[in-house]
């Protein structure tokens, strides 16, 4: 089972961005289970490292992705971050956080697909790296 966490002010695009990942699921016969939050601080309230996949918006209120994603890998390190934005040019500064990509808005299916194919790829090759 992947676990991913969204985490996007704007309830349409976190509804449309689950919809996409459950089409995923459905059509790669991938176990997917997906929760929403509603902004950073209730994301990171009493956060338990249980995801595998984060999709972060970057402009949301009370704190934004960028100092949410600062304060997730204070705790986790491991889980692959994914800012879904639609600025563009913040995509750079993602790299200091460690994030693994990221996607602008309005995110079409077929881009959504790709990196979710490939964030995949990386968790089953993370899992057999520490298992040997």
């Amino acid at each position: 089972m992947i676990r991913i966490a969204i985490v996007d002010d704007e309830a349409q695009a976190s509804d449309v961005l689950r919809d996409m990942i459950s089409r995923y699921a459905s059509e790669t016969d991938t176990a997917i289970e997906t929760v929403a939050y509603p902004n950073a601080v209730t994301f990171l309230t009493n956060y338990q490292a249980n995801y595998d996949i984060v999709f972060m918006d970057i402009e949301m209120p009370y704190l934004s992705g960028m100092e949410g994603a600062a304060k997730l890998r204070e705790i986790d390190h491991t889980t692959l971050l994914i800012f879904a934005t639609n600025l563009g040019q913040m995509a750079a500064m993602g790299y200091s956080v460690e994030a693994f990509d990221f996607v602008v808005k309005p995110i079409g299916y077929e881009m959504l697909k790709g990196k979710l194919k490939r964030a995949i790829s990386r968790l089953e090759k993370n899992k057999v790296n520490n298992v040997t």
